[in-house]
């Protein structure tokens, strides 16, 4: 949400867990409108959502964690169908390289919150 300070977002839904969701909506492109649903929630080992972009399309996410040493390590997957055709699945060979960089970039906030206390 760094790219638009002046981004909506409204939760509904419980405060935590199963069925908590987000909206968001903004005018930056590269932000747009969505819709995040949490759908599976495991205590200290996984969180998974059910996303909507829209007319980009749905996938789901989840982040896996897994003890390692003193602390956790937590593993942050997607899953979309890109479909049969040609551009959808040139779309999926270049997802990567489109969201690698926001990923990083989300592990590493969460590490600073959860190492903030």
């Amino acid at each position: 949400m760094e790219r638009d300070p002046e981004v909506q977002i409204s939760h509904t839904g419980p405060d935590a867990g199963v069925g908590a969701t987000m909206e968001w909506a903004s005018d930056e492109p590269s932000v747009g409108n969505g819709r995040q649903e949490i759908i599976e929630s495991v205590a200290d080992t996984r969180v998974a959502t059910a996303l909507d972009f829209g007319d980009m399309g749905t996938a789901e996410a989840w982040f896996d964690l897994v003890p390692n040493g003193g602390g956790t390590s937590v593993t942050w997957g997607l899953n979309a169908d890109m479909g049969m055709n040609p551009m959808g699945r040139w779309m999926g060979l270049m997802m990567d390289g489109m969201v690698g960089a926001d990923y990083d970039q989300g592990l590493a906030n969460l590490k600073a919150l959860v190492e903030a206390g």
